[in-house]
């Protein structure tokens, strides 16, 4: 799946482009947020700290 390959790339702009184009497949609400989720974490642990705190904000995240 494209949105697999593009995430295990951190090419995580891709992949949400993709999961929102196809809502039936992967692109649900749910889904979006796994992958803002995971962006975030990425981005902690790059020390990108404000990319970060957007990603959780997007993933509805807000105890991070």
């Amino acid at each position: 799946m494209a949105i697999e390959l593009f995430s295990d790339l951190w090419m995580w702009d891709e992949a949400k482009k993709i999961a929102k184009k196809n809502p039936n497949a992967a692109g649900s609400k749910m889904f979006i947020n796994h992958l803002n989720l995971e962006h975030a974490k990425t981005l902690e642990a790059r020390s990108e700290w404000r990319k970060a705190a957007q990603q959780y904000c997007a993933a509805e995240d807000f105890n991070k």
